[in-house]
């Protein structure tokens, strides 16, 4: 990939498409506007800005959060799985994402957007959020966690995430340090929260992971950590899915439908329990 040299060589650049989600093409908002053409359409106001998003389903909801550069439409195999099971699946356009005219977005906003989601549907059940919507929703939930939450291809820590995004950009040794203290600089007191990896949490909720132990998007060794660390927690690989396709993969779509429909039934207490894996040598999310 050809980089501008000012992005390598600039901060401030680096700093402005570091802020700035990837935009879909025009034929992917095409087929987006083909795979939402049977469910139901909301609109939400996030800061002020309108968000365009789905519904499917009733009963218990459960909240989609999708990851950087994103959409809604993403989810859509997912939110229809959990539909099926007698929940309320309801995913959002973040800011920043999908048509929005806003040009940049950060993981604050994300979570902003899944609590205004909250507010109109009412506490979730659980959440089903992708690559560094898994941060967006430790952000949003934390202190009010639901009963059940999945992460695929979890981006849980922006240290890891500025080290891929300034290898790809070829950022000159300076350039990535100064775009490193001005992403620390803009999150400020929360720079913990954005940096926990492992240690991040939704304290009593049990949790999915699903992971490509090859993902080059997000650390497979953070979600094989938080596996270890927290009780009431399962790691499902998922090789050879990279980072975006087990959002549509049908082993996958089918294990956080079982995860959902188990998880609902009791709350966990935090307190007992192993993570279990699921590889290969047991019981495989896919052949793969």
């Amino acid at each position: 990939m050809r980089v501008p040299l000012p992005m390598r060589l600039l901060p401030g650049v680096a700093e402005r498409v570091w802020f700035t989600p990837p935009r879909p093409s025009d034929g992917a908002l095409l087929k987006d506007e083909q795979r939402l053409g049977g469910v139901e359409p909301i609109t939400v106001a996030v800061e002020g800005r309108p968000r365009p998003g789905f519904s499917v389903g009733e009963g218990p909801l459960v909240i989609l959060a999708h990851g950087w550069g994103g959409r809604a439409a993403q989810m859509i195999e997912l939110a229809e799985a959990a539909a099926s099971s007698g929940f309320r699946a309801v995913a959002i356009d973040s800011p920043g994402h999908g048509t929005d005219e806003q040009p940049t977005s950060d993981g604050f906003q994300m979570a902003a957007g899944l609590g205004v989601v909250e507010e109109r549907f009412g506490r979730p059940v659980a959440v089903v959020a992708h690559s560094i919507g898994a941060m967006a929703t430790v952000l949003a939930f934390s202190e009010r966690p639901p009963v059940a939450a999945v992460f695929l291809a979890p981006v849980l820590d922006l240290r890891e995430a500025l080290g891929i995004f300034s290898d790809r950009a070829r950022l000159a040794p300076w350039t990535a340090r100064s775009l490193r203290r001005r992403v620390q600089r803009f999150t400020g007191e929360l720079w913990p929260a954005v940096t926990a990896g492992a240690d991040a949490d939704l304290p009593g909720a049990e949790l999915l992971l699903v992971h490509d132990p090859v993902d080059p998007d997000a650390s497979f060794s953070t979600s094989t950590a938080l596996a270890h660390s927290r009780p009431k927690t399962r790691l499902v690989e998922a090789p050879g899915l990279g980072h975006n396709r087990l959002l549509r993969d049908r082993y996958v779509v089918e294990e956080v439908k079982h995860f959902l429909t188990q998880a609902s039934r009791t709350r966990p207490t935090g307190n007992d329990g192993d993570a279990r894996f699921l590889t290969a040598d047991s019981e495989p999310a896919h052949p793969h």
